[in-house]
């Protein structure tokens, strides 16, 4: 459960971290646009003094244009990066859940397999030894009635740590930012 938490955790940071590259392409790109409006700006004031001002309006606003059509195909980019980081986060919460009810199914079946197998043979080695009273009847007695018990404290211990883990889960699918 750790290793797939891990896994989720360094999937949602390399998808931040090409939502990050995405983001600063297009402020750059916008900045370039800034830079070009700029430039174009002082070329107009420059060829008002008698150079070709009609040329550089034109060329400033093919800039222009292409800037703002690189910064609505980065944002069509963010966009997209969006919905494909909801849907990926979506498609691996509910893998994982399905994952973690199918390991839950699994344990408490051989756990009560287990258990029926160690309260049978603590019942049989408890009869055994009342019948024969023999030293060796008895100790295998106590030793079967001690393996019970431990199992039984194990599997107290582990649901336990389960309802724990499924609580700090619940927390963090709850948390604002595992919303969206």
């Amino acid at each position: 459960m750790f290793d797939t938490r891990l896994t989720l955790i360094l999937a949602e940071t390399s998808d931040t971290v090409q939502i990050a590259t995405l983001l600063i392409g297009a402020v750059s790109t916008i900045f370039a646009g800034f830079i070009s409006y700029k430039m174009a700006e002082l070329n107009l004031h420059a060829k008002q003094a008698g150079i070709a001002a009609e040329s550089a309006a034109a060329d400033a606003a093919v800039k222009a244009e292409a800037v703002r059509l690189q910064a609505a195909r980065a944002a069509t980019a963010v966009e997209q990066v969006k919905i494909t980081l909801h849907d990926t986060r979506s498609t691996l919460n509910d893998q994982l859940t399905a994952l973690t009810a199918q390991g839950a199914k699994t344990l408490e079946l051989v756990n009560g397999g287990m258990k029926a197998q160690l309260i049978l043979h603590a019942n049989t080695a408890r009869t055994l030894a009342e019948i024969t009273k023999e030293p060796a009847d008895v100790e295998a007695s106590k030793l079967a009635s001690r393996l019970l018990s431990e199992h039984l404290q194990q599997g107290a211990e582990i649901a336990q740590r389960e309802a724990v883990h499924r609580e700090l889960a619940q927390k963090e699918i709850a948390t604002p930012e595992h919303a969206a």
